[in-house]
């Protein structure tokens, strides 16, 4: 018998939330974990969120460059350079054909990758550079 049996591709998880949400909005669970809403989903009633995919994202007003972390603040809903649930990480602006575009700090957006379950950079959550030992 093999030891892991396939359940789902993994780009989608089943959500049910507590309040209705709308498509496109960004989902906290358990307090960092983000996933992005596929259609609206009312109270209580099962749906859709995407766990992977490349989204625009509102931003706070911060440069980010590809390969920065990208977090969720629920409050706000907006994107951050270091508060938040951990969405992801920036990328270069789709369609640009410039692998190093970023989105500067006037810009209203920015593009992330989710990366649903996985954890920033260490440095980045703990402000330095090696772990615990």
């Amino acid at each position: 018998m093999p030891t892991a049996e396939f359940k789902a591709a993994g780009d989608r998880v089943d959500y049910t939330p507590a309040a209705a949400v709308d498509a496109g909005q960004v989902v906290v669970l358990n307090n960092r974990m983000c996933v992005v809403a596929v259609n609206d989903i009312a109270a209580d009633d099962l749906g859709a969120a995407y766990a992977e995919g490349i989204f625009k994202l509102p931003k706070e007003s911060v440069a980010f460059v590809p390969g920065d972390d990208v977090f969720w603040d629920q409050d706000a809903e907006v994107a951050t350079a270091a508060e938040g649930a951990y969405f992801g990480k920036a990328v270069p602006i789709p369609g640009s054909g410039d692998p190093d575009s970023a989105a500067a700090a006037a810009d209203d957006y920015v593009y992330a990758k989710l990366l649903a379950g996985l954890e920033a950079d260490y440095a980045t959550t703990t402000g330095t550079g090696t772990p615990p030992e």
